[in-house]
């Protein structure tokens, strides 16, 4: 247990997100998460389940995967072989890299036009995160980051990179963009198997 919590403490120390963190918050971070162990080929979190854990990996490597559609040309021009829903690696995790940060975080509730508040959707994974080997994840609950809770364990410094970086993070995983870059890529292997032909 108490080699777990030193493995935690430094993994959270060697992540550029936790920069900001002091030592203390450090210690809170590191005894609200946990580590888990997975299998070769587990699927670690899933596209579109509710986002409950910040997911960091302490050691092996994932991949992060997500479900796109293929443009209606592909489909017409290969028939039955093509499939509607692809599954697109969108990034390498290795040690100290982060899943989930993306929705850490809700948006701030709205009003509608009578003055009440909106109901807000449940944040769900943009991806999934699926282990290439055996990997030891940390796993943080998404309450710790809350700003509006009494179980938030860091300052609004950090909470302010980790958000700046989600921003950025967020784009990696940009539905309409991915599949625009898809379907290019499909025009473009149709046109050279033209040529070919």
């Amino acid at each position: 247990m108490k080699r777990d919590l030193n493995k935690k403490i430094t993994t959270l120390k060697s992540i550029a997100l936790f920069n900001l963190c002091t030592e203390e918050e450090i210690n809170r971070l590191a005894k609200s998460a946990e580590i888990r162990r997975y299998k070769e080929q587990s699927i670690i979190a899933k596209e579109g389940h509710l986002a409950q854990f910040l997911y960091i990996v302490c050691d092996g490597d994932c991949r992060s995967l997500m479900k796109v559609k293929n443009d209606n040309n592909t489909i017409e021009a290969s028939g039955r072989r093509a499939r509607r829903k692809l599954l697109v690696e969108i990034q390498e995790l290795g040690e100290g890299m982060t899943f989930g940060e993306t929705v850490l975080f809700d948006d701030p509730p709205t009003k509608d036009i009578n003055g009440r508040r909106k109901y807000l959707p449940r944040l769900k994974y943009p991806g999934s995160l699926v282990s290439n080997a055996y990997a030891e994840i940390m796993v943080i609950p998404r309450r710790v980051f809350d700003t509006n809770s009494k179980n938030r364990k860091i300052s609004e410094h950090a909470i302010e990179l980790i958000r700046s970086t989600a921003a950025q993070t967020k784009l990696l995983y940009a539905k309409p963009v991915i599949e625009h870059k898809l379907q290019q890529d499909n025009i473009w292997r149709r046109k050279r198997s033209k040529v070919l032909l």
